[in-house]
């Protein structure tokens, strides 16, 4: 994935929109269920993508939610009005230019939203574009906070506010424009949530397009594993036309165990049992696509831990690190689950001159839980963001020729010695640096 980023800060003059009363049928058209990657009959934008939050607000496209986000991954739509729609916090509202022209906001942003945000508050307004095939999306941000409002945080993500994009500060009388180009799958879910730093406002400009790409999938996704099911005994990578086989430690396939991700938009997981593991390709072999190194790379997935013992070797989550060459990565959990390493090649091989590597180490908080990890291997860097939060950061001057070794997730690349247990979800490699830095 890569972010073509073109970013101004903004903002405006407000006005009180007061939604009462109830009529369903502005807005009759809510996805029902639950979405998420393993969900085939999700509503959402087919390829090519032409997709407007602003106009197609109160339509039966099926492509939008217009949400409170709970902060906690989960979100529940919000209840219709007679012009629009109001949050379960008092005071947070969604409406359109369309109904309220005069908005200063509206004269910034012609036919954009109107978001009204409250502080101290639970839910943020947010609105949802769900994804239904695989396809590259050109999202176009704008957002508009009125003079005399206060600063809110604009905060556009997949899938949950982990899984961060762009994150900024929208301050008072400074327009935002934000490009960015996005390589999505089926179940995916863009999300733009607004929220109040410290003093809710009143009829923010904001609108989130997705105008029809020509940029062909799959573009930067180098990889991407849903566990949406299974075929036998692989599991499908969408973006790079190949397959991941669930293996014994001893080489011989078998059929995975998929279940429960990490919150239920997410969909279903992969379950690890000891001395079992997933490689890149039909079973044994080593001429899958290996990955492209020679860019920067965003490495990122899901992990619940299961059962973890103080003998044996380090669980390994994701690896396709080859000593011989000079190349790849490796992420790990300690064996008492509390710390997360990853490895990487720091100095490519110029005889006599061995391979250099750099580890890093980043704390991991209760192992017992769902954490979101993001690795970014840039130039000079790789650094490490768990649950949406900076970790570790080493430089290192990265190698880029590629592995000679399958990428394997439950195990090293070199050695199958799996010792993970539990669960990973939605495994995904971009060339490009996605964000891994403290949030405005």
């Amino acid at each position: 994935m890569v972010l073509i980023p073109r970013s101004t800060v903004l903002g405006l003059v407000l006005g009180v929109v007061l939604l009462a009363g109830c009529s369903e049928s502005l807005f009759g058209n809510h996805r029902a269920g639950n979405g998420g990657d393993d969900d085939g009959g999700v509503t959402g934008c087919t390829a090519p993508c032409d997709a407007d939050a602003a106009a197609d607000f109160g339509g039966t496209s099926g492509r939008w939610r217009y949400l409170d986000d709970h902060r906690d991954r989960s979100w529940q739509p919000m209840s219709a009005g007679n012009q629009g729609l109001t949050g379960a916090d008092p005071g947070t509202r969604i409406t359109t230019c369309r109904s309220f022209p005069e908005e200063p906001a509206c004269s910034m942003l012609p036919g954009a939203l109107l978001v009204t945000t409250a502080a101290p508050a639970k839910n943020d307004p947010a609105i949802e574009l769900a994804v239904a095939e695989p396809q590259v999306l050109d999202l176009h941000l704008e957002a508009f906070v009125p003079a005399g409002g206060a600063d809110q945080t604009i905060r556009l993500y997949r899938n949950s506010r982990e899984d961060e994009l762009f994150t900024t500060t929208a301050m008072p009388g400074m327009p935002l424009d934000h490009t960015l180009t996005l390589a999505v799958i089926p179940g995916d879910r863009i999300l733009v949530a607004v929220a109040a730093k410290t003093l809710g406002t009143s009829n923010i400009g904001l609108n989130l397009r997705a105008p029809a790409s020509t940029t062909p999938f799959p573009a930067t996704c180098q990889l991407a594993v849903p566990f949406a099911s299974a075929k036998g005994t692989t599991v499908e990578d969408v973006c790079g036309n190949t397959v991941f086989t669930y293996s014994l430690a001893m080489g011989s396939a078998r059929p995975p165990s998929l279940d429960s991700g990490p919150f239920p938009e997410q969909g279903k997981s992969a379950t690890f049992a000891l001395g079992e593991y997933f490689e890149r390709g039909p079973g044994g072999s080593t001429m899958s696509p290996p990955l492209d190194w020679s860019q920067d790379v965003t490495v990122q997935f899901w992990a619940l831990a299961g059962a973890r013992s103080v003998i044996g070797p380090e669980p390994a989550l994701f690896s396709d690190l080859d000593a011989d060459y000079g190349s790849g990565i490796e992420l790990s959990l300690s064996q008492s689950g509390d710390m997360l390493k990853v490895e990487t090649c720091a100095a490519p091989v110029i005889s006599p001159t061995p391979v250099q590597y750099v580890d890093a180490n980043a704390t991991y908080p209760n192992p017992d839980d769902w954490h979101f990890i993001r690795a970014v291997r840039t130039a000079g860097h790789v650094r490490v963001c768990v649950d949406g939060v900076p970790a570790a950061s080493v430089a290192a001057t990265p190698c880029t020729a590629p592995s000679g070794y399958a990428l394997r997730f439950g195990t090293r690349a070199a050695v199958a010695d799996p010792a993970f247990t539990g669960h990973l979800d939605d495994v995904r490699v971009f060339t490009g640096a996605l964000p891994c830095n403290p949030a405005p």
